[in-house]
This record gives structure tokens, sequence and C-alpha cells, in this order.
């Protein structure tokens, strides 16, 4: 496995964790966990983008198919 495989395989990590923070958003009925569970979504979409630009820097490419 290469870093671009590693890369890759942590995208779709943040991908996955942000469905799931963003799910937990959608099910709270408390407002404080609501809104936890919203900023925790929010960082997860900084992370993907920030390893989606060192895949491309690396790569010279953008990621297909990832969502």
């Amino acid at each position: 496995m290469d870093i671009l495989d590693l890369l890759r395989v942590a995208i779709q990590t943040e991908i996955a964790t942000y469905e799931l923070y963003h799910r937990g958003a959608q099910g709270a009925t408390d407002e404080k966990l609501r809104a936890m569970f919203e900023q925790l979504a929010q960082e997860e979409l900084k992370h993907r983008e920030l390893l989606q630009n060192q895949y491309q820097l690396l790569a010279g490419d953008v990621i297909q198919g990832l969502d």
C-alpha cells in the first residue's frame, strides 16, 4: 500500500465519520447534543478537504468516486 492508497482510505474514513455525526445530529432531540454532532461533522469535512488537497498535491489529480 502506497501513500496515495493510505490517503484514499483516510478520506473514506472521514466521509464515513462525517455521515455518522451527521446522522447523530439529525436524530438528536437535545439541542446541545445536536450542536455537538454538527460541530464534529463539520470538523470531519475539514479533515476530508485537507486529505484531498494532500492527495491532489502528491498525485497531481483529483480523486474520483469517493462520495
